[in-house]
């Protein structure tokens, strides 16, 4: 809501003279109390003759309403200003006549405004403030004693008179108060100097900063009033939550006012600097010892929750200074530099809120042990903290906390030197002086082998613990057997466990070494090989067959035994098949002699012994090639031991043309010795041999196949032969 201005709410602080014309002219306002409208007020100028000539009227415009006090008000009697400001945020304004929208002209006995209006007399003149009724506001004039008298004094209400003719300004001085600005010539309240303040405080030496008495009266006006600042707060565990009572604002809408908090230890002295006017302090920023928490802009903002947890048992000083304004929208690189400007924020350094916050320390606590602190390895002693309500416990040991250790006892089970931290409500802490926990060594149980063991059923395994102790208890299943040494031989499949104690009474139980029997089973989905009827030119054929692992355990198939006219082609020996895998296995039917043949094949694979078979038949029609075997077993032989081993195969041929062998095919270790020529003729009714040599130079279980490509009338065919040897490099099971 507007109030309208009273006498003084507005006065005239300064004016500047330019000899002859009006360019250049200023006239400096400062607003005196707060929420002052200058909507309808009139500035105007009076002549050395002593007639009111013309001015400017305040337009109803925002601008001109709910002004605050301390707002300073200079005005360019031409143009539009060299630097416009119509912000009053600030508390500062900046504007010319003709800055558009603000004024209207005036006149009174003048007909030329442009010539007259505000155009300041170098003898004797007048600046008048009328209000919106037309009455005297204020005024501040210059002149001789008898233009005093007979002109200024017709004024009534506020004004300040100076003698003598212009120089470059007439403000008012000392302006001290506001008394100072309703004053005779005689009362000396004003000076004409040949040197202006526009916008600034008014003084009288060079160095404006010396005369501090104007400059003290802006500051007080711009300053917002606190009466009785209260403040309450709230220390919680990571911040602190600040509340206060309002500081005067007679127009909160405009957000003109705020609050500026600080923080200090209580360590840090109360002749603090105080906040300095001019400055806009951000946050972190600080003030002798003191650090900005914030800034709260708007003067019914009144709680501020400081995120800057406190050190228990430290206290903390807080205040908070009411201000007006924000930084100078012109000068605030200069004006911050010295409050002496009264631009910009300003602060009220004599009345704020103070705040005391601490988080205080609980009492320390005390450990109490239920038996003794020297436990045995594995065992455990009770630690028990004070019964407290409302507090939380941590254990630490060694310095470090204890995962999930918040309970008022602790059952320790490990060496170390242990403490109690309670916390109370407030999250400070207090630390238990320190118990100490020291575990004996205990025997280190363990079985050989470990976790598993397997065994055929009917055989047995020893476990054994190599740990020295003064007794041992073997459990099966958790219940003891027979034997108290540190090995046991079982033949039972079960959970195995020891148990040692030593002399000092320490025991220990090892992990369980579970003794399986071992599940061995291999099948064939098709439990026939069928190699059809071979004619008289053919002399083998070959098929295969799927192998697969039913059982639990893995299977080392390590020989394979066939029964005459059949062969066993690949993969070499041994085969490692997994459980659940399986395996393609190639089988070849080469028979000696015509006729059918029939058999089973048997498959041997380790561990336990374990074999399975295949039924094989086939049929040879008569044939003109015989062999005068199919398989060659070089048997097993160590690796110390080894030497070449020769064995010769016999060729036959039964037909009546000649056959022509072509080559003779084998891979390492075996080679054929003789022949060495081919191709090796034999003549119808006669035969040949072959020899070949084993010679093997590491360990391995071998399968070969010597192919014999050969050519007789018009057959053509390849006998084949199957080769095995075994070498070991020690043992011969």
């Amino acid at each position: 809501m507007v109030s309208f201005c009273n006498a003084q709410d507005i006065v005239v602080n300064e004016y500047k003279n330019i000899t002859l014309v009006p360019e250049g002219e200023t006239t400096e306002l400062l607003v005196v109390t707060d929420n002052v409208s200058l909507v309808g007020f009139t500035l105007r100028d009076n002549s050395a003759a002593g007639g009111w000539q013309a001015g400017i009227k305040f337009k109803d415009v925002p601008l001109w309403k709910n002004l605050r006090a301390g707002t300073v008000i200079w005005i360019a009697h031409r143009g539009t200003a060299a630097t416009l400001d119509v912000s009053t945020a600030d508390g500062s304004i900046r504007i010319g006549y003709e800055s558009a929208g603000y004024f209207d002209k005036v006149l009174f006995t003048s007909s030329n405004w442009t010539q007259d209006a505000l155009n300041i007399a170098q003898t004797s003149d007048i600046i008048q403030l009328l209000d919106a009724a037309g009455n005297n506001h204020h005024a501040l004039g210059h002149g001789t004693p008898t233009y005093e008298t007979t002109v200024f004094n017709q004024i009534i209400g506020p004004k300040v008179f100076v003698y003598g003719a212009m120089g470059i300004s007439n403000s008012v001085f000392p302006g001290a108060t506001l008394a100072d600005y309703n004053a005779s010539g005689a009362a000396n309240k004003a000076i004409i100097t040949l040197f202006e303040s526009p916008g600034y405080p008014n003084y009288n030496n060079i160095i404006p900063f010396g005369d501090i008495a104007n400059s003290n009266f802006w500051r007080l006006l711009r300053q917002p009033i606190w009466n009785t600042p209260t403040v309450t707060g709230n220390v919680n565990i990571g911040s602190t939550t600040l509340n206060w009572n309002a500081a005067t604002d007679p127009y909160p809408a405009d957000n003109y006012q705020g609050y500026l908090i600080v923080r200090a230890p209580e360590t840090i002295g109360d002749t603090l600097p105080l906040p300095k006017d001019g400055v806009t302090y951000s946050k972190g920023d600080m003030i002798g010892g003191w650090k900005v928490v914030d800034n709260i802009i708007g003067s019914q903002n009144l709680t501020i929750t400081d995120i800057s947890p406190l050190n228990c048992g430290e206290p903390v000083k807080y205040r908070i200074y009411a201000f007006r304004y924000k930084a100078d929208d012109i000068d605030s690189a200069a004006t911050s530099t010295n409050s002496w400007f009264a631009k910009g924020r300003s602060y009220n350094e004599t009345s704020f809120g103070r705040y005391r916050a601490i988080r205080e320390l609980p009492t320390k606590p005390f450990i109490t042990a239920l038996n003794s602190t020297a436990i045995c390895q594995g065992t455990s002693v009770i630690l028990k903290g004070p019964t407290l309500s409302g507090f939380g416990f941590e254990w630490t040991k060694d310095g470090f906390p204890i995962p999930n250790a918040r309970a008022q006892q602790y059952t320790a089970t490990e060496a170390g030197v242990y403490r109690l931290i309670i916390t109370s409500s407030n999250g400070c802490t207090s630390e238990s002086d320190p118990i100490t926990v020291t575990v004996l060594p205990k025997p280190i149980a363990l079985i050989f082998p470990q976790n598993e063991a397997k065994i055929c059923n009917g055989d047995s395994v020893q476990l054994k613990c190599n740990t020295a102790g003064s007794s041992f208890t073997w459990l099966l299943e958790g219940n003891p057997i027979a034997g108290n040494t540190n090995s046991t031989l079982v033949k039972i499949a079960g959970n195995y466990r020891v148990i040692v104690t030593d002399d000092k009474g320490c025991k220990d139980t090892s992990v369980i070494t579970t003794v399986k029997y071992r599940n061995i089973a291999l099948q064939f989905p098709d439990p026939l090989i069928d190699f059809g009827s071979l004619d008289g030119c053919k002399s083998s054929e070959t098929k295969t067959t799927l192998l697969r692992n039913t059982g639990l355990d893995t299977s080392i198939i390590d020989k394979v035994i066939v029964p005459p006219g059949f062969q066993y082609i690949s993969p070499a020996l041994p085969i490692v098949l997994i459980p659940g895998k399986s395996v393609t296995l190639t089988f070849g039917f080469a028979p000696i002699k015509p006729g059918a043949a029939a058999g089973k094949v048997i498959i041997n694979s380790s561990p336990c012994l374990y074999s399975t078979t295949i039924d094989v038949k086939g049929f040879k029609q008569q044939s003109s090639v015989n062999l005068s075997y199919n398989n060659a077993d070089f048997g097993k032989s160590l690796l110390c031991e080894t030497k070449p081993q020769d064995t010769v195969i016999t060729i036959i041929n039964k037909g009546t043309s000649s056959l022509s062998i072509t080559s003779c095919n084998v891979n390492s270790p075996f080679s054929i010795i003789n022949p060495t020529v081919f191709p090796l003729i034999i003549d119808a009714g006669k035969t040949a041999t072959i020899t070949v040599r084993y010679a093997a130079n590491a360990e391995g279980i071998f399968s070969r196949l010597l192919s014999i490509p050969y050519t007789a009338g018009s057959c053509k065919d390849t006998l084949k032969i199957g080769l095995m040897a075994k070498l070991l490099y020690q043992h011969m099971p």
